[in-house]
C-alpha cells in the first residue's frame, strides 16, 4: 500500500507541474467532462434509439446508478464487462477460468454458475445466456449500471441490477480510427472503427477488433500456456431517420473467442505452497457468437412507441481436465448451441404534466442444447469404481471378485435440451409534485410468466470381470444404464416496485425505494455424471444378485431441479450536484433480504457440480460516488461500496469421512462476495500550442476489492487488495501514442478458489502488464 501511495503522490505532483505548460490561444483546452452524467440522459440514450421505459429522468432517478462514458472506458482500457469491477460501487465481476461462465455480484446478490442476477442489455436487447456476457465493448458510447432490483421494467434475472450498453450512433460526427498495440506476455491488438452519413436520413457505422495474448501461466505438465487467448469480431450498425419522429436501427455483432482456459493451481494449505498449473488433458474454450437487433422508435404527440427485436446465436465448446491434475482421472467436453429470440413493445407518455406513465409487453424464446460427454479415464476407473469393488471383494460373505475393465477409457455421453419461453406485461406510473412541490411517487408492477422444459439423456456401461471365488470361473459382465426423461415447470411472478423522491431543486434529489427481485429456477445438468455412476453401480449389483433393476433416483424432479431465488430491497439514497457540471456526488444505504439463495456445490465424487437452494441471506451495505473537476482538464472520480452479506438461515448436511454431518451456517458470510469495492481515477487532458505536441493526457486508476470468503464455513478468504493502472499519451496531428500499464504493483491475489477430490485449487490474478498503443484518426 505504501508503494501505491508513493506512485499516486508522484503522479499528482507531475500533474500539478504540468499546469505551468503553455496554453493554446491563451485558453485552456476544456473538453466536455465525459464522466458527468448530465449529458448521458440526452446523448447516450436518445441518440442511440435505445428503449426508454423509465418514467423518471436519469439525473433524478429514485435509485442508484453509475455512468461510464466512452472516454473513461478508453482511458482506463475497459474493454469488457468484467473490467467494470470496482469502477461501480459493489459491482464484482471476476473471470473464473474462461468466458464460458461470467459470474456477477452486485450488492451481495450473485452466483457462481446458476442463472444471472444482473440483466445485460445492448441497445435495449437482453442477453439471456451467461456464456455471452464477456464480450468486447466495441464502438460503445457509454455503459449505464442501475443498482438494486429492476424487475418491474426488466423482469427475470435483474434482481441485483441492470447493465445497459449503448453503442455509438452512426449520426455522431464522422470519424475513422485505427489502433494497433503490443505489450508484455505476447499481447497484440488491432481495432478499427468509423461511421459515415450516407444521406441526411441514413448513416452507418462499423467496427472490428482482433487481439491475442500468449498467456500468463504455463502448464508444467504439457509445457504450454494455460491461459492464452485469441479474440476477433466486428460490429455493424445502420440508423435511419425518415422524419423527425421516426428512428429505425439495424445492428449486428459477431464475436469469436479461443482460449486456453482454467489455469487452476493446486494449493497446499499446510505449507502455503501454490503449485504451478499442472494437468494433462485439454483445457480450452472456443466460442462463436452472433447477435442482431432491430429497433424502432416512433414519437406521437401524446406518447412514444418503441419496438426492440433481438436474436442471438451461441455455438461453443469447452474441454476441461476435471480433476485439474496430471493424473488420468476424468475429463469433460461440453458443447452448447443456443438460439434466443426476444421481442419487446413499449409505450411511454410525452406529456409535460405531473403524471407520467409507461407500459409494455415482452416475450422471449430460448432454445438451449447441451452435449456433455464425460470421459472416465483409467485412473478414474480405478479410483472411483475399483475402490468400491475392493471393499466388496474383501468381504468373506461376498462370493465374487469384481475387477473393472481398465484397458480403455469409458465414455459417459450426456445430452440435454432446454427450451424456455416466457412473456410479461408491465406498467409504471410517476406522479410529480405530490402534496408538496418536488415530491413524487413511482409505482410499478410486472407480471412474468415462464415455461421451462428439460429433456435429459445420460448413459453408461462399465465392463466388469466377474470371478466366482469358489470355482475361479471368470466372465465379462456389461450392463447398460440409461437415465432418460423429461421434466417441465411453469412459473408466474409478480414484481412490484415503489419509490418516493424529493427534489426541491436541481442541485439534489433524495429518494426511498422498495423493490422485489427474482431469478428463475432451473435444472442441474452437471449432476447427471454422478447420478449415472450411481445407477450403473446399482444395476451391476442387481444383475449379479439376479434382482430386477430399479432407479436410484425415485423423484428426478426433486433431485435435479432448484427453485427460483427472490430478493426484497430497501434503499435510501441521495443525488447531489452542488456545483453544476463540476462537482457531483451520490450515496445510498440498502438492505437486501434474499430467500432460496442459489449456491453452487461440487458433488461428492467430484465429477460435477450442482446448484442448491440455501435458505435466506441478508445484505446490508452503503455506496458512495464522487466526481469532480478539480482544475481545468483534471477530473477525479471516486467510488466505494460496502456490502456485508450473511446467511440468516442455512442448514444443510455434508458427508465428511463417510459420515453425514449436520451443518448450520447461520451468521456466516455468503461466499464469493467482496465486503469492499473501491476505485479512484485521476484523468488529466490538456492541449498544448508551443510544442509539436497537440495534446497531452494521463490517467491513473487505483482499484481493489475484498475481503472475499471462498466457502460457506468462512475458513478460506482473499483479503482486501489494491491494484494500480495507468495510461499516458500524446496526440500529434492525427496520431496518438500512449503507454499503458495494468496491475503496476504486481499485486498477487486470488480470483477463484474451490475444492475438488480432496484437493484445493486457486486461480491467481493476472500479473503486471504494460504495452504501447498507436492510433490514427481522421
Amino acid at each position: 500500500m505504501k508503494k501505491i501511495l508513493h506512485i499516486l503522490g508522484c503522479s499528482i505532483v507531475c500533474i500539478s507541474l504540468l499546469q505551468a505548460a503553455p496554453v493554446k490561444d491563451g485558453l485552456l483546452d476544456q473538453e466536455t467532462d465525459s464522466l458527468q452524467t448530465r449529458r448521458l440522459d440526452e446523448v447516450v440514450i436518445l441518440s442511440t434509439g435505445t428503449f426508454i421505459k423509465e418514467t423518471n429522468s436519469l439525473k433524478t432517478l429514485p435509485g442508484a446508478y453509475s455512468i461510464l462514458s466512452s472516454h473513461l472506458l478508453e482511458q482506463s482500457r475497459i474493454s469488457s464487462l468484467p473490467a467494470l469491477t470496482s469502477y461501480v460501487p459493489n459491482l464484482y465481476m471476476p473471470e473464473y477460468g474462461s468466458k464460458m461462465s461470467t459470474a456477477m455480484y452486485l450488492r451481495g446478490v450473485g452466483t457462481r454458475s446458476s442463472g444471472q442476477t444482473i440483466g445485460i442489455y445492448v441497445d435495449g436487447v437482453p442477453y439471456l445466456n451467461k456464456s455471452t456476457f464477456n464480450f468486447e465493448l466495441a464502438d460503445v458510447q457509454g455503459v449505464e449500471i442501475l443498482r438494486g432490483p429492476q424487475g418491474t421494467l426488466y423482469g427475470r434475472n435483474a434482481m441485483a441490477g441492470v447493465i445497459n450498453v449503448h453503442t455509438r450512433s452512426p449520426f455522431a460526427p464522422e470519424r475513422m480510427e485505427l489502433t494497433g498495440g503490443a505489450g508484455k506476455f505476447g499481447y497484440y491488438s488491432f481495432k478499427g472503427k468509423g461511421n459515415l452519413r450516407l444521406s441526411d436520413r441514413t448513416a452507418l457505422s462499423v467496427a472490428a477488433y482482433a487481439d491475442k495474448v500468449a498467456g500468463y501461466n504455463r502448464n508444467s505438465t504439457t509445457g504450454k500456456w494455460a491461459d492464452g487467448e485469441n479474440n476477433l469480431g466486428g460490429h455493424f450498425k445502420m440508423e435511419m431517420r425518415p422524419d423527425e419522429t421516426l428512428r429505425m436501427t439495424l445492428s449486428a455483432d459477431y464475436d469469436f473467442a479461443d482460449q486456453e482456459a482454467f489455469p487452476y493451481r493446486r494449493y497446499d494449505d499446510a505449507t502455503g505452497v501454490l503449485h504451478p498449473v499442472s494437468y494433462n488433458d485439454k483445457g480450452n474454450y472456443r466460442r462463436h457468437m452472433l447477435t442482431s437487433r432491430f429497433l424502432l422508435n416512433k414519437r406521437f404527440a401524446p406518447f412514444s412507441f418503441s419496438s426492440a427485436t433481438g436474436y442471438q446465436h451461441l455455438n461453443d465448446e469447452m474441454n476441461m481436465d476435471q480433476d485439474y491434475t496430471q493424473l488420468d482421472l476424468f475429463a469433460i467436453t461440453q458443447k452448447q448451441k443456443n438460439h434466443s429470440l426476444t421481442q419487446e413493445f413499449a409505450l411511454r407518455d410525452n406529456s409535460s404534466g405531473r403524471y407520467h406513465w409507461s407500459a409494455g409487453l415482452f416475450g422471449f424464446y430460448d432454445h438451449h442444447t447441451l452435449d456433455v460427454p464425460v470421459t472416465l479415464k483409467r485412473g478414474g476407473i480405478k479410483a472411483m469404481l475399483q475402490s468400491q469393488f475392493d471393499k466388496l471383494n474383501a468381504m468373506p460373505q461376498f462370493p465374487l471378485t469384481l475387477t473393472a475393465d481398465m484397458s480403455q477409457d469409458l465414455l459417459l455421453p450426456g445430452r440435454f435440451v432446454r427450451p424456455t419461453f416466457g412473456a410479461a406485461v408491465f406498467h409504471q406510473s410517476t406522479i410529480d409534485d405530490l402534496f408538496v412541490q418536488g415530491l413524487s411517487a413511482t409505482i410499478g408492477l410486472r407480471l412474468d410468466y415462464e415455461h421451462q422444459r428439460f429433456d435429459y439423456f445420460e448413459s453408461a456401461t462399465f465392463p466388469v470381470f466377474v470371478t466366482k471365488k469358489a470355482s475361479g470361473e471368470t466372465f465379462l459382465l456389461s450392463v447398460p444404464s440409461v437415465l432418460e426423461g423429461r421434466e417441465q415447470k411453469n412459473a408466474w411472478e409478480l414484481l412490484p416496485k415503489f419509490s418516493l423522491k424529493y427534489a426541491p431543486s436541481s442541485e439534489w434529489t433524495a429518494y426511498f425505494s422498495v423493490a422485489k427481485g427474482y431469478k428463475a429456477g432451473g435444472y442441474n445438468e452437471q449432476v447427471f455424471a454422478d447420478l449415472i455412476m450411481q445407477q450403473q453401480q446399482s444395476d451391476l449389483m442387481a444383475t449379479l444378485k439376479n434382482q430386477p433393476l430399479k432407479p436410484v433416483v425415485e423423484d428426478m424432479e426433486q433431485t435435479i431441479s432448484f427453485k427460483p431465488e427472490y430478493s426484497l430491497n430497501y434503499e435510501l439514497g441521495l443525488h447531489w450536484e452542488p456545483v453544476k457540471n463540476k462537482l457531483s456526488a451520490d450515496a445510498a444505504l440498502f438492505v437486501t433480504n434474499t430467500r432460496d439463495l442459489q449456491l453452487t456445490r461440487f458433488v461428492d465424487n467430484g465429477t460435477g457440480r450442482m446448484i442448491v437452494n440455501a435458505g435466506r441471506s441478508r445484505s446490508v451495505g452503503a455506496e458512495a460516488s464522487l466526481r469532480a473537476i478539480v482544475l481545468p482538464g483534471l477530473t477525479t472520480v471516486f467510488n466505494y461500496g460496502f456490502t456485508q452479506s450473511k446467511f440468516v438461515d442455512f442448514k444443510t448436511e455434508k458427508k465428511i469421512n463417510g459420515q453425514i454431518v449436520a451443518l448450520d451456517y447461520k451468521g456466516k458470510r455468503v461466499p464469493y462476495i467482496p465486503m469492499h469495492t473501491y476505485a479512484m481515477s485521476i484523468n488529466y487532458s490538456r492541449a498544448l500550442s508551443r510544442s509539436f505536441i497537440d495534446k497531452l493526457f494521463c490517467t491513473l486508476d487505483l482499484s481493489g476489492a475484498g475481503s472475499i470468503y471462498w466457502d460457506e464455513n468462512n475458513t478460506v478468504k482473499q483479503p482486501l487488495y489494491a491494484t494500480l493502472g495507468g495510461r499516458v499519451g500524446v496526440a500529434i496531428d492525427a496520431f496518438t501514442v500512449s503507454i499503458w500499464g495494468q496491475n503496476l504493483t504486481d499485486t498477487d491475489y486470488t480470483v477463484f478458489y474451490f475444492e475438488s477430490l480432496g484437493n484445493k485449487f486457486k486461480q491467481q490474478a493476472k500479473p503486471l502488464r504494460f504495452g504501447l498503443d498507436c492510433t490514427f484518426s481522421l
